[in-house]
């Protein structure tokens, strides 16, 4: 029996999604991440995607000179709010959408980003760096592309039923200090990351309970399928 992984969530608070235009591998698997409250902030040409789950969202920014016209048409038709960049502008459409959940204040600690990664390396690696400085502020980031899900941590991930997925832990900052793994193949206990080492790839889940601490710096936590 294929067991479900998830992470044991804090009570839930109000959560903003970032669609970004990059890999969704899997569209029932995305929408199976998402809340009934939600807020959908879309970049450009993510808005296909929401198309092809029937959802639409709150929120439509960037240049858009990689959506659909006629779905823009339509997402105007419906009074979704969009904003509109010049074409040459300082930052990514996916930064665009992170700016607008800061910039409007409505109590967003918790953010989803799907689809930040894929396509373009370049793309693929500003959209993870991006939200690394704001998980020190207390931001709880997760990201998503309906299989393979990532999470900022710089105190303790929870995961649950996790015993089929590999988790690789992985310093986002320089160095991650004070790491312990606990409930995995390879137990860590007060280890150190850094940059460019592979001490905590691939780890196995083998207890129902697996959690992941860390007492100094950033780990980027990935939960992917098994080979």
């Amino acid at each position: 029996m294929v067991r479900e992984c998830s992470y044991n969530e804090r009570p839930l608070t109000a959560r903003a999604v970032i669609f970004s235009n990059g890999t969704y591998a899997n569209l029932m698997g995305v929408k199976a991440r998402l809340r009934p409250d939600d807020w959908f902030v879309c970049a450009d040409g993510a808005l296909s995607q929401l198309a092809a789950m029937q959802l639409r969202p709150h929120l439509l920014v960037g240049d858009f000179d990689s959506v659909d016209l006629s779905l823009l048409a339509e997402a105007k038709e419906q009074g979704v709010e969009l904003l509109t960049f010049q074409r040459e502008k300082d930052f990514t459409d996916t930064e665009l959408a992170w700016q607008e959940v800061i910039r409007r204040k409505w109590g967003w600690r918790d953010v989803l980003v799907v689809g930040a990664w894929g396509g373009r390396l370049d793309h693929s690696l500003a959209n993870l760096l991006l939200f690394a400085p704001f998980a020190k502020q207390g931001y709880r980031i997760s990201l998503t592309d309906g299989v393979t899900d990532a999470y900022l941590v710089t105190d303790e991930l929870v995961l649950e039923r996790c015993q089929n997925k590999l988790v690789s832990i992985i310093a986002l900052s320089p160095s991650a200090q004070g790491v312990t793994a606990q409930g995995f193949h390879w137990p860590l206990e007060a280890a150190t990351l850094r940059w460019g080492e592979a001490l905590g790839i691939s780890n196995i889940p083998v207890d129902d309970v697996a959690r992941v601490r860390v007492k100094e710096g950033i780990l980027l936590v990935i939960v992917t399928p098994e080979d």
